[in-house]
């Protein structure tokens, strides 16, 4: 659908639209509160819109040999913006990072948050081929050089049909405020990444859903998922790839895993009651844009329906876009 074969040119139309050509900046709360732009930000326990959250994933069970516990520390850049999440996984020497964020700002932040770590950064892994995921991985990159940047290979194919082109219009859009360049990820040779002697496992969306592909990464010894763009948390859904029905089958595979805890791509660490919310939300959310007349009639019936969710701006991207390419006709 013309929608999905050309979502990462929409995106970056939409961002322009929605921002303004504004810098995001890291979300802050009345108890907590990033530092400026390369600052490292500041630490709370799991808070939901904080700028970082630091939770512990014991690595004891199958596959943790008895090892030191996996700590995994959470960047959410600003809950207006696409509230986007890099999630850093710390063990005793080394470290993972799970998607690169959209601005420079907002890398710099995930940066400084690796240094304060005092962990080698070893692998960068992109969970999928959406711009608010992968744009900051050249600066990411060039800091940390040794740092292999990776990803399934169909999230690789996904990223060399779209991002080149996405990447030259938000350029001239967003000019210094976005990376100089773009960093291709490599193909994951086999299906685990190793922190200090560690398997974290990936696993692979079945089905298109919330981006055409997706992986995930499992935490070992523990019943926890970096989960990627397949989960979100009291933030609105983006259901502009007309795949929702997918989207569907990804929460019902996920759930018949038997995780219990979650990293989403957008908001918080929640549990398996989100796998429900966000089933629910789909099925709610998709014959409100079906039956409203226009694009705005829509958002404010889902905004009225989930007052609580974050991220107006992901909410205008995705009945935006549902509207140019998903929409059933009346």
């Amino acid at each position: 659908m013309h929608a999905k074969k050309h979502f990462g040119l929409a995106f970056a139309l939409t961002l322009v639209a929605a921002c303004g050509g504004n810098e995001t900046t890291s979300s802050t709360t009345s108890t907590s509160s990033a530092s400026g732009t390369g600052g490292a930000p500041a630490t709370t326990s799991d808070s939901a819109s904080a700028s970082t959250s630091t939770s512990t994933s014991s690595a004891g069970g199958a596959g943790g040999g008895g090892v030191a516990d996996l700590t995994v520390q959470t960047y959410q850049s600003d809950v207006a913006g696409p509230a986007v999440d890099s999630h850093l996984i710390l063990g005793s020497k080394e470290a993972v990072l799970v998607d690169g964020q959209f601005f420079k700002a907002d890398a710099a932040k995930v940066i400084a948050l690796v240094n304060a770590s005092g962990k080698t950064l070893t692998t960068v892994f992109l969970t999928h081929a959406h711009p608010d995921h992968y744009l900051g991985l050249d600066p990411i990159h060039a800091a940390f050089p040794q740092a292999k940047v990776v990803t399934t290979a169909a999230v690789l194919a996904e990223f060399k049909a779209k991002s080149a082109a996405t990447f030259m219009y938000l350029k001239t859009s967003f000019t210094d405020q976005i990376a100089d360049a773009l960093t291709t990820p490599e193909v994951l040779a086999g299906n685990t990444i190793t922190i200090d002697g560690q398997a974290l496992t990936v696993i692979e969306a079945p089905h298109a859903g919330e981006s055409g592909s997706a992986a995930a990464l499992a935490l070992p010894g523990k019943k926890a998922l970096i989960a990627g763009d397949v989960v979100y948390h009291d933030v609105h859904l983006v259901l502009g790839e007309c795949a929702w029905q997918g989207w569907l089958d990804n929460l019902t595979a996920v759930k018949a895993m038997g995780f219990t805890t979650f990293y989403p791509g957008h908001g918080a660490k929640t549990d398996a009651t989100t796998l429900d919310a966000d089933a629910a939300y789909i099925k709610a959310v998709v014959p409100i844009m079906d039956g409203a007349a226009t694009a705005a009639d829509a958002k404010a019936a889902i905004k009225a329906k989930y007052p609580g969710y974050a991220s107006d701006f992901l909410l205008g991207f995705s009945v935006d876009n549902y509207f140019a390419g998903c929409k059933k006709a009346p």
